[in-house]
């Protein structure tokens, strides 16, 4: 049975005049019974009015040329329903949900037959039937037929009684519906109706996925390992199917050596190599699609050979979403067993399909994803959702599994781009959402909602030390190998415009308090590289700690003081919102000292150690607290000076030390994701990686090489910022700009790259948002939200407008767009030691840089573009008179 997950009971009622013929969008609405429904356009069919010739739409009361007929056998008559208010399809007015048309032969069998004429067969129809029975105190079961297909009901007692069926056709301008009796001793009856029309696709597919060893001899996609399929075809014609992947999990893969070779049940589309061979196993495996289209709806088809050794497989289910279907099983050897979902939705780009044991083992020989029409008025319903019913248009009722306090509640009005909205939690325990109001229900007005609720997600921060943007295997190092850190970029969205401060302290400031590190310094010490966060700055911690978080920060804090022996307990994480802290106050310059919560427990720790030593206790903490969201922010300390590895990973990088240490961390960052997906975490849990500032550069340090012994020896202990100019401290790019990885499966869609600009400061907000949290209005917050970048919602744009270059206290740069200026200035001596040969200089008059065509800075365009200068030296006077610049402290700064 597909009960209707809240049809929108969000309809507006305008008369606009008469239009004859049905269109797409139009809703004929349709009220069962003797009570005369009390709200416009509404059409009553009872047992002295079983025929209207023509019936107008709901939203306007236009006549549509649509006529519609009532059959009934058995007992004809009217009832009152005795159900309770709030419930019911489409209207929360009793005259309309309250009572019903049955036949009630309670010894024969009983049959209602709804025939709609004058329908055009060039539109798809949505239709949702049923009863409202809140106050019933019988048991109700009946079967619902439309298109030759059955949904059988047997609810328990006072429970609503819905059908959907989407993606119907007319013929000849005739669809029927029929209700009848689940058994001769009960009746059928139905309450209200909806008939929604819906414009057809043009361009139909279906990718066709074939299991096992044999491949396949059609155009089914060959599926004969775990792993994700990028260039897949449809099956109609072999041609390439676009920005569409698969990933299958779990299965082993097999050939059959039986006379497997049965079609019988099985449309033309399938060949005997597709139902020869199989995937399976032990327990429930999935299927996952990415980058398919949330406006439409999906019928599956899931195949299961016909084995001789058919007992095992008679009892394997097919999930997609919240609707599942079983495997019809084989009276033969020799037939395929066939189960079939309709109407399933993907949700950001995300469709997952899981093979789930009944009684035994969980098979599938072949699987096919179609395309059919969407409905405007579906409610989102997510993994790990019970049930979501909309009440009315003031009104929405969201079950929950869990307690409510981990559950965000997010709305929209185009499926892309979802807030989140308040809600309060009712029942005895806590087991109901209640959103009220229309400005959360439907805020525009349009008589239309859609409502995602969710577990709130886990967040993970694996924050890198000095880790150059050309680091990563994903990002083009030649010589270190990062392969979990590749896979994570392949299974999720990779950001190539992504920034973060110049030196440490300041980076870790922007992304805790989502703002410019001038804005937040306190008076006293606004060049200080590595200072004291001030207790009055909100952190991202202490934002999710309000909606029912667990924190935890490990590693690297730097936000209280730089001292490597000396700390002050009042500014360490504990201070700013986290519940656990294992790591050290500051970085690994001299020595490290290992700090638990307010207390050292360790001096002189072994720096080859902290890798794994910090990775351990963050997955300690997230096994602990996998029944509730956490937040975990875990800061290593390399690839920071001094390098050091563990001696598993000594000498195994053809980058030297330092791509030992990067591929130790590149091991570290897999154990975390393989955590995760242990717990069961993995479709609610973002985890994203990224590094701190630029790498270092010591080649001119006579310090460091005098240390090291030769200026090739300390040019090594540094990464490289490549295609990028500059390194850690300097405004060019490669001082700023870092790599980025963001993974979150169903919801970040799979092997994508994010060319927008965006920002560590933007982690605080948007996290935020997935959290259902609120950002401290009282104070200027910089970041923006991203999160329509990171779920790759078509057509999103960055929402920064600029984003400010800061080294210590003096503003050195802007971007906007693909244009960069350097103002004018004297060159840096504080940190001259740290640049490159040719980094280094005077800036006599500003330098202006196209990034999309120059990412290298290497090619000033100041004198080709002077209206673009004079724009982005407006940004530069805006940002010294908001935020600073050297010794003017701006308007905003705390």
């Amino acid at each position: 049975m597909k009960k209707t997950a809240g049809m929108a009971g969000m309809f507006l009622a305008l008369v606009v005049g008469a239009r004859a013929a049905i269109v797409g969008g139009d809703v004929i609405a349709i009220d069962f019974g003797a009570t005369a429904p009390a709200v416009a356009n509404w059409n009553q069919i009872s047992t002295s009015t079983l025929s209207i010739g023509d019936l107008p739409r709901l939203s306007d009361g236009a006549f549509t040329g649509v006529g519609v007929s009532v059959t009934l056998t058995g007992t004809n008559g009217d009832y009152v329903n005795n159900a309770a208010p709030g419930t019911g399809l489409g209207s929360t007015d009793e005259s309309i949900y309250a009572d019903h048309l049955a036949a009630n032969n309670l010894s024969g069998s009983d049959l209602i037959t709804v025939v709609y004429t004058g329908l055009d067969d060039s539109l798809s129809y949505t239709l949702t039937g049923g009863m409202a029975r809140s106050g019933n105190t019988a048991p109700f079961e009946q079967t619902y037929t439309v298109g030759g297909i059955d949904y059988d009901y047997t609810g328990d007692s006072g429970v609503d009684a819905y059908a959907e069926y989407t993606g119907l056709s007319s013929s000849g301008g005739v669809l029927t519906f029929t209700v009848s009796d689940y058994t001769d001793t009960d009746l059928a009856s139905i309450s209200q109706m909806t008939l929604t029309a819906v414009e057809k696709l043009t361009d139909f597919w279906t990718i066709a996925l074939d299991f096992g060893d044999t491949p396949p001899a059609n155009h089914f996609n060959d599926i004969s390992a775990n792993g994700t399929y990028s260039s897949l075809v449809r099956l109609s014609d072999g041609s390439s199917v676009t920005g569409i992947s698969v990933k299958v999990t779990g299965p082993s893969f097999y050939k059959s050596d039986g006379p497997n070779d049965s079609l019988s049940g099985l449309s033309t589309d399938y060949d005997v190599s597709n139902v020869t061979d199989w995937a399976g196993d032990g327990d429930t495996w999935t299927v996952m699609f990415y980058g398919l289209d949330d406006s439409l709806l999906y019928d599956i088809e899931g195949v299961i050979g016909g084995f001789t050794n058919n007992a095992n497989t008679d009892y394997t289910f097919l999930q997609a979403g919240t609707l599942t279907n079983l495997f019809n099983p084989a009276t033969a050897s020799a037939d395929p067993r066939i189960a079939r979902i309709e109407g399933v939705r993907s949700f950001g780009g995300v469709l997952e399909i899981a093979a789930k044991p009944g009684t035994v083992y969980p098979f599938l020989s072949a699987l096919t994803l179609t395309t059919v029409e969407g409905s405007t008025n579906d409610v989102i319903v997510v993994p790990n959702i019970v049930d979501i019913t909309v009440g009315s248009a003031s009104n929405v009722a969201l079950n929950l599994e869990h307690a409510g306090t981990n559950y965000v509640v997010q709305r929209s009005d185009d499926l892309q781009r979802f807030s989140a909205i308040d809600f309060d939690v009712h029942g005895t325990s806590g087991d109901t959402v209640r959103i009220e109001g229309g400005e959360n229900v439907d805020a525009d007005g349009d008589g239309s909602g859609f409502f995602r609720l969710s577990r709130r997600p886990n967040f993970v921060i694996i924050l890198a030390d000095d880790q150059g943007y050309q680091d990563l295997g994903c990002f083009g190092s030649p010589d270190i190998l990062t392969p979990r850190i590749d896979t994570m970029a392949s299974e999720g969205m990779r950001f190539t415009g992504f920034y973060a401060q110049t030196v440490c302290g300041p980076s870790r400031d922007a992304l805790m308090t989502g703002c410019y590190p001038l804005r937040t310094a306190t008076p006293d010490a606004r060049s200080v590289v590595h200072c004291r966060l001030a207790h009055t700055e909100v952190t991202l911690a202490e934002i999710l700690k309000e909606v029912g978080y667990t924190t935890a920060a490990f590693g690297k804090w730097d936000l209280g003081g730089h001292s490597q022996t000396a700390y002050d307990p009042d500014y360490l994480p504990l201070a700013q919102g986290f519940d656990y802290f294992l790591g050290t106050s500051g970085s690994n310059d001299s020595t490290v000292n290992i700090i638990e919560n307010t207390t050292r427990i360790e001096t002189g720790a072994d720096m080859g150690g902290l890798t794994e030593r910090y990775t351990d206790a963050a997955i300690s903490f997230i096994q602990k607290n996998k029944e509730r969201p956490f937040f975990v922010y875990l800061a290593h300390t390399m690839p920071h000076v001094d390098l050091a590895v563990s001696d598993d990973f000594a000498g195994t990088s053809a980058g030297g030390l330092y791509g030992d240490v990067i591929e130790e961390l590149d091991y570290n960052v897999g154990r975390i994701l393989d955590a995760v997906e242990e717990l069961g975490l993995d479709d609610n849990t973002y985890v994203i990686y990224t590094s701190d500032n630029g790498p270092w550069y010591l080649g001119n340090s006579s310090s460091h090489v005098g240390e090291y012994g030769s200026v090739a020896e300390a040019e090594a202990m540094g990464g490289s910022a490549l295609p990028l100019r500059g390194d850690k401290v300097t405004s060019w790019e490669g001082g700023f700009r870092v790599p980025c990885i963001m993974r979150a499966p169903g919801r970040i869609p799979a092997g994508t790259v994010c060319d927008e600009i965006a920002s560590t400061q933007d982690l605080m907000p948007s996290l935020a948002k997935l959290a259902g949290a609120t950002v401290p209005s009282d104070r200027v917050i910089d970041g923006v939200d991203i999160t329509s970048l990171m779920h790759g919602v078509s057509g999103a744009t960055g929402s920064r407008e600029a984003f400010y270059y800061y080294v210590r206290n003096d503003l050195h740069a802007v971007r906007v767009g693909k244009w960069k200026l350097h103002v004018a200035r004297d060159a840096d001596s504080t940190w001259a030691r740290y640049y490159r040969d040719g980094d280094w200089f005077d800036i006599p008059s500003p330098m202006l840089f196209d990034l999309e065509a120059d990412i290298g800075e290497t090619n000033d365009v100041s004198t080709l573009y002077p209206d673009v200068v004079s724009n982005l030296l407006e940004y530069i006077e805006f940002a010294r008179t908001d935020i600073g610049d050297g010794d003017l402290v701006g308007e905003n700064a705390r």
